[in-house]
């Protein structure tokens, strides 16, 4: 039987609950403080160095939504199956991610009420905290598809990829490691590319890989120069800006394309009646929230931008509801 309407409602609105409570005890780093044998709540307190009540609440809660287990009665420990992924630095930082988005978006009527992101978040650009936070939690979020995406980029034969806005670097390994003569840059911002080279230290790839600072939506060139690249990946980077300043960037990248280099855009696109797919149309509420201009696009819109550059649009291709491939060719 389908859900009547008030239900349906009343789904969306309690939807914040068991998410806020996910999220407390991320920040209170409640998870790492419970050994294998489990704790009582009061002791779970003790050692968090927190009131009783609050974490006795909240411990019953994550309890009843599964995440923590009753031991002999009285004792809570991690539930089995969810502890990999809650001792995982990279997923737990993506919830970290997504406790910070919740607080930007308990603020969304005021962002459209004054046109501009009302939250008082610090940026993930800048922050250094926040900015690891965000970074980690994007090698999370593109640890599955990273391989759909990178045979896209038809490597074999390819003799030196871009990966601009790379973050972790997590393409770049992937790639490195699958095509011994490839050569790599990773190209972002100064406090990216330490996380980057945090997380990858002691890889043999690092030898091909170099580490290209530069803040493309608002310098003209790179510190060095760079190229020409004959594979350029643009992967999540277009929807947290404005298409004034998608076109502005891609202007800039010509100079540093090979002729007849192959780009690939991994974007969340939406469909031309822009609702569809729902992942894409609520992803754009979380740019309207984060960003000052950012949005999801069509294929057709990020051609257009492209073009600015000089790219011809070669074909596009939707992996799932949240991602699609644009493949654009340099003149």
């Amino acid at each position: 039987m389908s859900e009547m309407p008030r239900e349906i409602l009343e789904r969306i609105a309690q939807g914040f609950v068991p998410a806020k409570i996910l999220f407390a005890a991320v920040e209170l780093g409640l998870f790492d403080a419970l050994p294998a044998d489990g704790l009582a709540p009061e002791e779970l307190a003790t050692r968090l160095r927190l009131p009783e009540r609050g974490v006795g609440i909240l411990v019953w809660a994550l309890a009843s939504l599964g995440l923590l287990e009753i031991v002999d009665g009285s004792r809570v420990r991690v539930a089995e199956r969810f502890a990999p992924l809650l001792a995982d630095r990279e997923y737990v930082a993506l919830l970290r991610h997504r406790g910070r988005l919740f607080r930007a978006w308990a603020v969304l009527e005021q962002t459209i009420r004054q046109g501009r992101p009302a939250h008082d978040e610090p940026d993930a650009l800048d922050d250094p905290e926040a900015n690891e936070a965000f970074i980690l939690a994007m090698a999370a979020v593109s640890r599955e598809r990273a391989p759909q995406v990178l045979a896209r980029l038809e490597l074999d034969g390819a003799s030196h990829l871009a990966d601009l806005g790379g973050g972790p670097g997590l393409y770049v390994e992937l790639a490195l490691r699958e095509h011994p003569r490839l050569r790599a840059t990773l190209i972002d911002l100064p406090l990216t590319l330490e996380v980057a080279r945090r997380r990858l230290a002691g890889r043999p790839e690092l030898e091909r890989l170099a580490f290209l600072r530069w803040d493309f939506y608002r310098e003209p060139e790179p510190e060095r120069p760079a190229g020409p690249f004959d594979r350029m990946l643009i992967s999540q980077v277009l929807h947290a800006e404005s298409p004034e300043n998608n076109r502005a960037l891609f202007a800039r990248l010509a100079p540093l394309l090979a002729p007849g280099a192959l780009v690939v855009i991994h974007e969340n696109a939406r469909e031309p009646e822009r609702w569809r797919p729902p992942a894409a149309a609520l992803f754009a509420v979380n740019m309207l929230a984060m960003t000052a201009g950012g949005d999801t696009y069509t294929v057709d819109e990020i051609a257009e931008q492209a073009a600015a550059g000089g790219l011809a649009l070669l074909d596009s291709e939707r992996l799932d509801e949240r991602s699609v491939v644009v493949r654009l060719r340099a003149r």
